[in-house]
Parts: C-alpha cells; sequence; structure tokens
C-alpha cells in the first residue's frame, strides 16, 4: 500500500511538472522535482521492505514444512515398530 504512495506521488509530480513546464513555471517545476524524488524513495523504499517480509515469511513457511515432514517421519517410525511387534504374535483371525 505505501508503495502504492509512492508510484501516485510521482505520477502527481510528472503532471505537475509538465503543466509547470507548459506554464514556464520555474517554482512549480523545483516542487514537481522535489515531489517527484521523495516518490521515487518511497516506491523503493517500500518495495524492498516488501521483499524482505516475503523472505522472512517463505523462510519461515519452508521451517514449518521441514518440522512437519520430520513429525511425519516419526510418526511412520514408531507405526512400522508397532506393525513390526505385532507382525511376530500370529493372526488375529481364528478362522485360520
Amino acid at each position: 500500500m505505501k508503495s502504492t504512495i509512492g508510484l501516485v506521488m510521482m505520477l502527481v509530480a510528472m503532471g505537475a511538472f509538465f503543466i509547470s513546464a507548459f506554464l514556464a513555471d520555474s517554482v512549480l517545476m523545483g516542487i514537481s522535482i522535489f515531489l517527484f524524488l521523495i516518490g521515487l524513495i518511497f516506491y523503493f523504499f517500500y518495495n524492498r521492505s516488501t521483499e524482505v517480509e516475503d523472505c522472512d515469511t517463505s523462510v519461515h513457511i519452508e521451517v514449518l514444512t521441514e518440522r512437519a515432514e520430520l513429525h511425519v517421519e516419526d510418526e511412520w517410525k514408531k507405526r512400522d515398530k508397532m506393525k513390526g511387534s505385532d507382525a511376530f504374535s500370529g493372526p488375529d483371525d481364528s478362522r485360520h
């Protein structure tokens, strides 16, 4: 959202710059260049901070996925051990 503010500031500044060039007003031209630079800083700064947050989130999700996979592997090992001990006890079906 904040990067959108920077983008809007740049667009407004560009519009003001073209109007000031048409009117030949140097003060308005200076203000528009200043607003454009501030908008540029807002846009790139907040885009970079958003990318870092996205990267942190993806790393966090990856760690959680690895933990879940390890937990599932442990559960399967426990289950295999339980089945292994039941395999030697014989069949439970009395019809055989």
